[in-house]
């Protein structure tokens, strides 16, 4: 949920993040945080419980056992009263000297055509993609990235 309080925007310059679960504690800072990608992990069981009352074995899930009736006590909400002191972003900042720009057309099937860049930095290379085809918030920021590396010429 963070994500949408740190993307940058005209007029916004600040974000409070007020952690009360301790995520950034189990997680880790926001920008170090990578999500699994599609068909990395999940492949193993789904989590299950026993009932106390059959020892029947159910979903993780269930709030009630579907063989003997019995009710799971609610799990308790374990939130802290204040929110968590911890760094929210990493400390760390490492400036990457360009060698190289590269731009290619970017067609996702099923979407508008984009224009990815990739920046080459000694031997690791960085993409981002600019969606100029794009409505809304994706084209707000290809106009900005245009207009940041362009200034005076028209983005149409």
């Amino acid at each position: 949920m963070v994500g949408r309080g740190t993307r940058l925007a005209p007029g916004q310059e600040n974000c409070l993040v007020l952690d009360f679960a301790g995520n950034v504690r189990r997680h880790g800072p926001i920008d170090l945080v990578r999500p699994k990608r599609p068909g990395e992990g999940g492949g193993g069981e789904a989590p299950t419980k026993v009932c106390p009352e059959c020892d029947s074995i159910i979903a993780l899930s269930a709030t009630e056992c579907p063989d003997c009736g019995y009710v799971f006590p609610a799990r308790e909400v374990k939130i802290a009263p204040t929110a968590a002191t911890l760094p929210v972003l990493s400390p760390k900042v490492q400036w990457l000297l360009v060698h190289g720009v590269s731009y290619s057309r970017h067609d996702k099937p099923g979407g508008l055509p984009s224009l990815k860049v990739t920046y080459s930095c000694g031997l690791k290379s960085y993409s981002e993609w600019v969606c100029f085809e794009h409505q809304g918030y994706a084209r707000q920021k290809a106009t900005e990235w245009w207009r940041k590396r362009a200034p005076g010429c028209p983005c149409r």
